[in-house]
């Protein structure tokens, strides 16, 4: 990819690394640098916890747990 190409990058579009052929989506481009993220199939539902709800209408909270966050503003 060309320095042009990685500062045209948009929220979404998919990259692969070229050493390794990892995909990633891209979720942010500051022109310097491309954040990324990367995504997988979880399975087993008693392995997971619930960490921050989405909330897409109002500001996110985290759930409630003694000695954990309480609450996280958007």
């Amino acid at each position: 990819m060309t320095p042009e190409e990685f500062k045209a990058l948009e929220i979404g579009d998919i990259v692969k690394g070229v050493l390794d052929a990892d995909t990633y989506i891209v979720t942010g481009n500051y022109g310097s640098h491309v954040t990324v993220a990367r995504t997988m199939d979880l399975t087993n539902p008693s392995e997971w916890e619930l960490v921050l709800k989405a909330t897409h209408d109002k500001p996110q909270k985290a759930i409630d747990r003694p000695g954990e966050w309480t609450k996280i503003s958007g």
